[in-house]
């Protein structure tokens, strides 16, 4: 049954590949449609950038000590330790993860800038070939570990980490997790056929799962950090996962019933199910699963905004705002908000909240501890109360004189009092235009951090075709 479960799941990937490409990047705080600006930039990071993929060191003490003095309250987050050792974790299962002294993350390599993406939204799904790299905050260097072809979170339980991972041996492309050593200088630990989901924050316990074509939906695998492994079974589980150290949250869907329900599973004892979520309000026929965003739990309860599309443009039609009680039966609440967060005149927006003592707290400028990019194209935070705290101006999205897109910012991560992300140059590569979505080709990237306290930019890594 797992071999027909890949099969299904590879055919799965390259039709879904497409709608991928649409979905904004990341977390809607990290300004996936935003770009890049021309703020400072140290010295010997500038020279020592390379043309080709070249590793660019820090230089000045403000990137490789603490973050200044004049860093802003709320500019970080709460740290989290591996159960299995001291070494620190942050932003688990995110483009950028901070574990021990070094930031991981992800880069195109000269092959992989060859390839597209819609909207130039490079970080939605696979993009072609990559390195994975580490900058030593410590130091200011930046190592290449290995050259792999991946995409998505950077998930690490236990000393591993799990890396979502394209395969072309076989007849078709199809898609696994590669599971490596940290503490053993990466050696590969083992391929893995399923795909990886989630991660507890304190890397407590890794959730992969695959397809299984009689259930309709994916067949679940915890691992945690204590090297128990539990299996979750059930019709129609959906590829959302919320992980915690002792239980998850996970959604079936229906598209016989229409029904959509949320579930949690203690490790090692039976589901149970939470409630109904609300379908696409004024639909008249089925739009499939909403897209679950930005789950928290807070106290006994468990909070997250469920976003619905529609059209090939991947227009948002309308959110609720979700809540249920941890461990008790069908007490699923919710509230409509068809509009979110979104000034008067603007484009709806999906939801901006955060929970405070049990209740949704919507009346903030951005999803706490967060980083993106304002109206007005500066460089911001948002602080543990979800108010906005400018970092540094011109990073706003740039058009050609054709008025095509030329420029963009994606994979914003704020860690420790600095902004991590990505800075595409851009071109037109309309021979991959899927109708009127318009394709886009990566012309160089820039890995890139900024210090909140005094907005200076350093280069990390820099690939050009």
């Amino acid at each position: 049954m797992k071999n027909r479960g890949k099969n299904i799941l590879a055919v799965s990937f390259l039709t879904l590949l497409i709608m991928a490409c649409m979905l904004g990047c990341g977390k809607k705080s990290e300004g996936g449609s935003n770009g890049p600006g021309a703020t400072e930039v140290s010295e010997k990071a500038s020279d020592d950038a390379g043309s080709n993929s070249e590793a660019a060191s820090s230089g000045e003490p403000a990137m490789t000590e603490e973050p200044s003095e004049s860093t802003p309250e709320g500019s970080g987050e709460i740290s989290a330790t591996d159960p299995a050792g001291e070494t620190e974790l942050l932003r688990n299962g995110e483009c950028f993860v901070k574990y021990g002294d070094k930031i991981y993350f992800h880069a195109p390599d000269k092959e992989g800038m060859k390839t597209t993406a819609i909207f130039g939204n490079f970080l939605n799904g696979e993009c072609g070939t990559t390195e994975l790299l580490a900058y030593d905050t410590l130091t200011g260097d930046t190592e290449s570990i290995m050259n792999d072809h991946s995409w998505g979170g950077i998930y690490i339980c236990n000393d591993l980490m799990y890396l979502e991972e394209m395969s072309t041996d076989g007849d078709m492309p199809s898609s696994g997790t590669g599971v490596y050593d940290i503490a053993k200088d990466f050696e590969a630990e083992y391929k893995d056929e399923e795909n990886v989901f989630a991660a507890a924050e304190d890397g407590s316990a890794v959730v992969t799962g695959y397809f299984d074509g009689d259930k309709e939906g994916y067949i679940l695998h915890v691992r945690t950090a204590d090297e128990n492994d539990y299996t979750v079974e059930n019709e129609n589980i959906q590829p959302f996962v919320k992980c915690e150290k002792d239980r998850l949250f996970y959604t079936t869907y229906s598209y016989n019933t229409e029904k959509y329900m949320l579930y949690e599973y203690d490790y090692g004892k039976d589901s149970i199910c939470l409630g109904e979520i609300p379908g696409a309000a004024g639909s008249s026929s089925s739009m499939g699963p909403g897209e679950i965003d930005n789950a928290m739990t807070d106290g006994d309860g468990v909070y997250f905004a469920v976003n619905y599309y529609e059209g090939t443009g991947h227009f948002l039609s309308g959110s609720y705002l979700v809540s249920a009680v941890c461990g008790q039966e069908n007490s699923l609440d919710y509230k409509e908000t068809p509009g979110g967060n979104h000034e008067e005149g603007d484009d709806p927006s999906e939801p901006v909240f955060t929970v405070r003592n049990g209740e949704f707290i919507t009346d903030i400028d951005g999803t706490p501890n967060t980083a993106g990019v304002n109206k007005k194209g500066d460089l911001v935070f948002y602080d543990e109360n979800g108010a906005e705290v400018t970092v540094a101006s011109g990073y706003g999205s740039s058009v050609n004189t054709d008025g095509y897109l030329e420029s963009s910012v994606e994979g914003l991560t704020l860690i420790d009092g600095r902004i991590y992300g990505y800075r595409n140059g851009l071109e037109r590569a309309e021979e991959e235009d899927i109708g009127w979505r318009e394709a886009f080709r990566r012309s160089q990237t820039t890995v890139f951090c900024v210090d909140t306290g005094n907005g200076k930019e350093t280069v990390l890594w820099e690939t050009n075709p």
